[in-house]
């Protein structure tokens, strides 16, 4: 399952927010890398935003670059 999904001009773009308490283990670094391949391998572009990156407001330019390529 995907966080959130977008459809731009026939590209996919997938959004993937990463909260501290389930991402940080290796457990689930492993499970999330395999997660990134299994997308980019069906041609989605895969943005991850760190849940430090939503509390200091990074994670807003990050997207929008993201989102212009």
């Amino acid at each position: 399952m995907i966080d959130f999904a977008v459809f731009k001009k026939g590209e996919k773009i997938a959004i993937e927010v990463d909260g501290e308490r389930w991402h940080s283990s290796k457990k689930a670094k492993k499970r999330d890398r395999f997660k990134d391949y299994m997308l980019r391998r069906e041609k989605w572009k895969v943005i991850r935003i760190k849940e430090r990156e939503i509390n200091s407001g990074q994670w807003v330019g990050k997207l929008i670059k993201a989102l212009k390529q």
